[in-house]
């Protein structure tokens, strides 16, 4: 998934970018992401205004993995490093498949910072895919289901037709009620 900050432009003129770097990509429908964030955002796209541009530059400075693209009065997009090359839609596509969040499971270690942390969950958290675990010593202490998160359940089966709910809630009781051992229970099958 690639996140795009637009500034400098209305609206209609932030959504239409969008619209077309989501033709020139080819990717699926919700890849290509408007952001409202800096420290969220993938690919940075600004009017090319010499305030901009020089904003641009500082933002770039201080975020050295943040893409930059300077959008002219003709809607032509260029890079943000001054270069004047146009990029036409084949680049742009290669580009912004270049920009999808990888979804690996490289472990973050408590050593690495709370930087490196917060930086893992800002980059995985939008996609919404898979599981997050916060372990020490190879035991689990938390873990995190995106996937419902991103069904926006609160809980399992929120969305669920209500017959099914009820059928797998009284399934899950009478689960709990045969297995479940206490002292009055516990040797009621052996009594002869």
């Amino acid at each position: 998934m690639a996140r795009v900050l637009v500034v400098g432009t209305d609206i209609q003129g932030e959504q239409a970018l969008l619209q077309r770097l989501r033709l020139a990509s080819a990717l699926p429908d919700g890849q290509i992401r408007r952001s409202q964030d800096l420290d969220d955002c993938d690919l940075l796209v600004i009017r090319d205004t010499p305030a901009l541009r020089n904003a641009a530059l500082r933002m770039r400075q201080q975020r050295p993995r943040l893409h930059c693209w300077i959008e002219d009065l003709g809607g032509q997009l260029r890079e943000g490093d001054g270069g004047q090359d146009v990029l036409d839609d084949g680049a742009i596509g290669r580009a912004l498949r270049g920009m999808q969040t990888g979804t690996d499971a490289t472990p973050i270690r408590l050593a690495d910072g709370a930087y490196a942390i917060t930086r893992l969950l800002r980059e995985r958290l939008p996609s919404r895919q898979g599981q997050a675990l916060l372990g020490e010593g190879g035991e689990p202490l938390l873990l995190l289901d995106l996937i419902n998160e991103r069904r926006g359940d609160e809980y399992l089966l929120e969305t669920s037709w209500v017959p099914a709910r009820v059928a797998i809630g009284v399934t899950m009781m009478a689960f709990v009620t045969l297995f479940a051992a206490n002292q009055l229970n516990a040797f009621i099958y052996f009594r002869f």
